[in-house]
């Protein structure tokens, strides 16, 4: 008898410390191109603890929440294959653990042609600068700070989703172009909310000769960004800040090619430089948050 209670004490104990010596877990280990990665830090590593956590993936280090969860973006670039992530602390690897994440290929339903066959060229216009400065900077102020007090995310209409275009290569005729985001139609005039709390980094008005037309950008901080695209009326000023839902602007057809009776919104989300598939994200992250 005291042989099989000694045996359950050392198990127990055992799987306890592996518990504790773990820095880090992956809670979605096969996520798709454009996807989002969920990492758990353990307890022991957060705050009060100084030791400033990190996890380095795709050659980019990622901050946790108050709750220890990490969220990664998959960009469209980057190949199907296995991945190695790295915990971090004090601006270096930590530890002996890792874990292995798989990216799957994704297949992309084709809803646009586009005008042109080749290889997009970078644009380098005054207003995708402003855009750019407008993400490197709040990546300075909030990338290591979550703006969103923990909440779920939302969908930026107040009514069901009714996709026209979705995420990634849509495109019939060229292999190369992108769709950084949803369209999701709307009558003009609309409500557009905010999909979770945050800070207005950028109000770009009248953007012409350029696919924004009106634009918001919203920091949500550690790096995540939502986007708004052809809005009618702002509501919010550059600098505000902005709680989950509030109404941020309307719905419009701001923007090159976009013509009366095709009013919708383009809704995007940001992480650390990659665009990923927004309403996936909003669901994966809500999924582990709760």
């Amino acid at each position: 008898m005291k042989n099989i209670l000694l045996a359950v004490v050392l198990i127990l104990y055992g799987s306890n410390l592996e518990a504790q010596v773990r820095n880090f877990y992956v809670l979605n280990p096969k996520v798709e191109q454009g996807g989002t990665l969920v990492f758990q830090i353990s307890p022991y590593w957060m705050p009060p603890a100084t030791s400033n956590p990190a996890i380095f993936i795709f050659e980019k280090h990622y901050k946790p929440n108050e709750e220890g969860k990490v969220f990664v973006g998959v960009n469209l670039e980057t190949k199907p294959g296995k991945y190695i992530a790295e915990f971090w602390s004090n601006g270096q690897r930590d530890g002996w653990d890792y874990e292995e994440i798989e990216v799957l290929a994704t297949t992309f339903e084709k809803t646009r042609v586009s005008r042109y066959t080749g290889r997009p060229t970078p644009r380098t216009d005054r207003q995708k600068r402003n855009i750019d400065k407008a993400f490197d900077n709040a990546m300075k102020s909030d990338g290591a700070n979550d703006l969103t007090g923990g909440l779920d995310y939302i969908d930026p209409l107040y009514f069901v989703r009714d996709i026209i275009d979705p995420f990634g290569f849509i495109y019939k005729n060229n292999p190369y172009r992108k769709h950084e985001g949803v369209d999701l139609r709307s009558p003009f005039g609309m409500p557009v909310r905010a999909t979770n709390a945050g800070k207005v980094i950028l109000v770009a008005r009248n953007y012409r000769g350029s696919p924004e037309g009106n634009m918001i950008i919203l920091s949500h901080g550690l790096g995540i960004f939502s986007v708004y695209m052809h809005l009618s009326k702002f509501q919010v000023k550059q600098g505000d800040t902005v709680k989950r839902g509030q109404s941020i602007a309307l719905t419009g057809r701001s923007g090159v090619g976009i013509k009366k009776g095709d009013e919708h919104l383009h809704f995007s989300i940001k992480i650390q430089g990659s665009y990923i598939e927004p309403l996936n994200f909003v669901e994966t992250v809500n999924q582990h948050l709760k």
